[in-house]
């Protein structure tokens, strides 16, 4: 099976070549909850940013519930853009 780390880093990849439109639903500038669409696939979810290490933050995707990976492309997506 792949290691942890690589399936994150593929959600890192996946994130950058999606393209991704993400805005910021709330008042803070970082710690925020932030509604990130995918203009191909018409996919919208919530992505609620509380820190930068794996696991302080959450997303309402299919793959964010199932992965335990504690990411997701959406997440890291914002992560990104926040950086």
């Amino acid at each position: 099976p792949m290691l942890r780390e690589d399936q994150i880093d593929l959600r890192r990849q996946r994130a950058k070549a999606a393209n991704l439109t993400i805005e910021n639903l709330g008042k803070k500038r970082v710690f925020s909850d932030y509604r990130v669409s995918n203009p191909q696939s018409g996919g919208r979810y919530i992505v609620s940013v509380r820190g930068f290490d794996v696991g302080d933050n959450s997303c309402t995707c299919p793959d964010f519930k199932s992965n335990t990976l504690g990411t997701c492309k959406h997440i890291e997506a914002v992560l990104d853009q926040l950086k």
